[in-house]
């Protein structure tokens, strides 16, 4: 099929993008989505973090699957899940300063961080099918981190892909296809049913090993606490 080049998808308007994409997936995907929580006050100590009672999920779905984006081994012993949306501003926070420092208080390699899409709003079903698209070139994280540095926009123009696609190490002409056809709406929904299962109301939300973390406990010295405790727990 003849690659057509990215300007030829700019003078198509964002009509096609903003009109024909977010007018279906509005009435596929959106109906009642909770605006973004605030997180809770932080506990003064490292008592006070804890790990609510596993959540069941019905046969059908799964927590962890191969096609979930993963940051980290698959062989970690601690599994993290993430429900996430690009434009949360509490999300971004959690990956731009607790993560990082979350990374040096806990062994190398001891978790894995999957990442569930969970869209508190119409507007960030492009930069999700961004995501899986990148995801499915092994480029995830690094265009995640390119969106949580870049801020939230006001809309997904083809001007913004351009600049995800070249700061993540993608071509921009088929990132732009990949996110303007709507393939992975049945994606977005699953991880959506997911969410619903669990209970999941704002984000983030984080999960160890299935189990809700409060997010009174979200400070990096309470999930660096949360995450020994597992590992003690598992190696016995």
């Amino acid at each position: 099929m003849r690659r057509l080049p990215f300007r030829t998808f700019r003078d198509r308007s964002i009509l096609r993008l903003n009109g024909l994409l977010f007018g279906l997936l509005s009435c596929l995907l959106f109906g009642g989505m909770s605006q973004a929580m605030a997180q809770s006050p932080s506990p003064s100590d490292t008592s006070e973090c804890r790990l609510q009672e596993p959540v069941s999920l019905p046969d059908s779905l799964s927590l962890y699957t191969s096609n979930t984006p993963r940051i980290g081994s698959s062989d970690a012993p601690v599994r993290i899940l993430e429900f996430f949306d690009p434009n949360c501003p509490h999300c971004r926070t959690l990956h731009n300063r607790a993560l990082p420092q979350l990374r040096e208080m806990i062994p190398a390699d001891s978790t894995a961080l999957y990442m569930r899409p969970y869209p508190l709003s119409r507007k960030s079903a492009p930069q999700i099918f961004a995501l899986y698209h990148a995801h499915e070139k092994g480029r995830f994280s690094q265009l995640l981190d390119v969106m949580f540095s870049f801020g939230s926009p006001s809309s997904m123009t083809p001007k913004t892909l351009r600049y995800y696609a070249r700061a993540a190490g993608l071509p921009a002409d088929t990132l732009f296809r990949a996110v303007a056809s709507g393939r992975y709406g049945d994606r977005l929904r699953r991880s959506m049913s997911v969410a619903k299962a669990l209970g999941v109301d704002g984000t983030p939300t984080l999960f160890i090993e299935g189990r809700p973390i409060p997010r009174s406990s979200y400070r990096p010295k309470c999930l660096s606490t949360l995450i020994r405790k597992h590992l003690q727990t598992s190696s016995l």
